[in-house]
């Protein structure tokens, strides 16, 4: 985002932070680009765009680095906008996701690891990017897809550049034309990089202005009290051979600043002297801040129909769609599907037990979860996870449930306040089954799939009855040799098979028409043993371990594969602490994002044994 920001990728801004609405910002850029043209007024936001597509007025659309059909409010308006646009371009890293099954033209992007560039952090630091990974076959990076498609339109002479650091230059070039302290953004220090510096260039905070350029707007330095400009720290700005130092200016009355050496710091290294706006001066016409009181009214109320407020967000492990962390098994086996966490009084209100599948609605579309009942999810809420799209659960798209309701100003959707309703879905079995390989379709009114060590895990629930052993054999592969084993409980509605190929196994699936009892993360680990005995054979089908056997649990933490029930056991060998469990087991003391959950088991431990 703060990159998007420095290069104008937004449809209210121009490049190096200058302004559509500006008309000095707009000749400024038209005469450094010997533009023809330049937009006067700003863009289309997201959710705006998208409107545009619908009714007709965009007939042409591409689509980079993201995954509107999932991650737009009112997703199913999005998609179905998408589908009837005339023409669609899709550049990604991956053959199928929820939007580039509607592209007609799809361009190979490259991955994050075979890009070669910068990125800005939030704090204005601003690294080169190196890539690790040679780019495959014909994929190619963003900025040569769209300078070779310039060229084609016409545009060659704007977009003849050779490479990264060439495009790189510019960028810092512009950032730095007639400004003279006048705009934040400022690395022109670097306009004349060359290739070889490029590649060798350090990590720097902007500004990094070039040599003699004032680093603070002009007549904005505030004066306060007796204090004048004149008494404050000189400004001083020395380019060195490859990357700038810059010394701030520090006001003696400026809080934090306060009390810091004179001189500032270098660009490049980490202090809190290299606060922004620390002087107190802005980037405006009188170099005061802007503060805009405001009073929130939300537009979407909870009512009779929908007496919940739905709220949307992040889980530890996944990130956005789900279109690389998905891959990954490691990261799939904390939480392995969608699900809506909700409070107990709610869940007893509404009927719903821990882990029913529930149908969470809204005036704009429904979707179907697992339920997870849980204090810590406070009374007339429900919150449910964004990731989870087509590629991995029937129906989880939780953005199809959000309005398209915008801030006037920013156009942020409020994906963090819906009016909404769960119910119980009335499901007449529920499974769970562990697959070697991904099945081709899978015939259930939920469903979700998520990767594992040497397969598929894959959760279902179906609202009516079927011919069980056929279900079996299409998920195991109806084709596929092997030797199945089966257990028929028909009086309780219990159902389980394993499919062996030789001494492997290659699916296990368990039905019952309550949520499924089988311990999970053993049940997956056998998808990569060897089960040439009997007994272990019919451990499988059972759906449990023997007594020699060891059942982590469910994983929390996924950097060292350990699980609940191994936490449970330190706990009541002695561990009672975040940090005597680390020494244990090493969970907890890679990443640490697991910790919390570990300190929840250790504190539920500690009750049970004080009752």
């Amino acid at each position: 985002a703060m990159g998007g920001r420095e290069v104008g990728g937004l449809a209210n801004m121009l490049a190096a932070h200058m302004e559509i609405e500006n008309p000095e910002h707009r000749d400024r850029v038209q005469r450094f680009w010997s533009a023809p043209t330049v937009a006067e007024k700003p863009g289309l936001k997201a959710v705006e765009m998208f409107q545009a597509v619908a009714d007709g007025r965009i007939k042409a659309l591409w689509i980079m680095a993201t995954n509107p059909v999932d991650s737009m409010p009112d997703a199913d308006a999005v998609e179905a906008a998408i589908k009837a646009c005339p023409f669609v371009v899709v550049s990604d890293v991956l053959a199928k996701t929820d939007t580039v099954r509607h592209a007609h033209v799809r361009l190979p992007a490259a991955a994050w690891g075979e890009k070669d560039g910068s990125v800005t952090n939030s704090e204005r630091r601003i690294s080169r990017q190196r890539a690790f990974l040679a780019t495959p076959g014909e994929a190619r990076a963003d900025w040569w897809i769209v300078a070779e498609v310039a060229k084609r339109m016409g545009f060659a002479v704007a977009f003849s550049h050779p490479s990264p650091a060439n495009i790189f230059a510019e960028h810092a070039a512009l950032s730095a034309f007639e400004n003279d302290g006048a705009r934040d953004f400022d690395i022109g220090a670097y306009a004349g990089v060359d290739a070889e510096t490029y590649e060798e260039l350090a990590p720097f905070q902007w500004p990094a202005p070039s040599q003699g350029t004032p680093l603070w707007p002009a007549g904005h330095l505030p004066l306060r009290g007796g204090d004048q400009p004149s008494s404050w720290p000189s400004l001083v700005v020395n380019v060195a051979e490859r990357a700038p130092s810059v010394e701030l200016p520090i006001s003696p009355l400026e809080g934090e600043m306060a009390g810091r050496p004179e001189g500032g710091v270098q660009a490049g290294h980490s202090s809190a002297s290299t606060r922004f706006f620390a002087n107190g001066n802005f980037y405006t016409p009188d170099g005061k801040a802007r503060f805009i009181p405001i009073r929130p009214v939300p537009q979407t109320r909870t009512n009779e129909k929908f007496p919940l407020v739905l709220n949307t967000g992040r889980v530890r492990d996944h990130w956005h769609t789900m279109t690389r962390t998905g891959k990954s098994q490691r990261l799939s086996q904390h939480l392995a599907e969608p699900f809506a966490e909700i409070h107990p009084a709610d869940a007893q209100h509404f009927g719903i037990g821990d882990a029913d599948i529930v149908r969470v609605s809204t005036e704009h579309g429904e979707v179907l979860l697992r339920a997870l009942v849980t204090a810590r999810q406070r009374p007339g809420s429900v919150f449910v996870p964004m990731h989870w799209t087509d590629q991995f659960s029937a129906r989880a798209r939780v953005d199809a449930l959000v309005a398209p309701i915008t801030d006037p100003i920013s156009g942020q959707p409020a994906s963090k306040n819906v009016a909404a309703r769960v119910e119980r879905f009335a499901a007449v079995a529920f499974g769970f089954a562990v697959l070697a390989e991904r099945p081709a379709s899978i015939d259930a009114d939920y469903w979700s799939l998520a990767r594992c060590a040497a397969g598929w895990r894959l959760e279902l629930a179906l609202e009516a009855d079927r011919d069980w052993p056929g279900f079996a054999a299409s998920l195991f592969g109806a084709d596929a040799p092997g030797e199945t084993l089966a257990y028929h409980d028909v009086a309780g509605g219990h159902y389980r098979f394993a499919r062996f190929a030789g001494s492997r196994l290659t699916g296990a699936l368990y039905l019952a028409p309550r949520p499924v009892a089988v311990s999970r993360g053993w049940a997956v680990e056998q998808l990569s043993a060897d089960h040439a005995d009997r007994r272990g054979r019919l451990a499988i089908v059972a759906g449990r371990p023997g007594g020699n056997s060891v059942d982590r649990g469910a994983i929390v933490c996924s950097c060292f594969g350990v699980g609940a029930n191994q936490i449970a056991e330190a706990v009541r060998g002695g561990c009672v602490s975040v940090e005597a469990i680390g020494a244990t087991l090493h969970a907890g003391t890679n990443c640490g994002s697991c910790r919390a959950e570990i300190r929840t088991i250790i504190e539920a431990r500690r009750l049970h044994a004080a009752e």
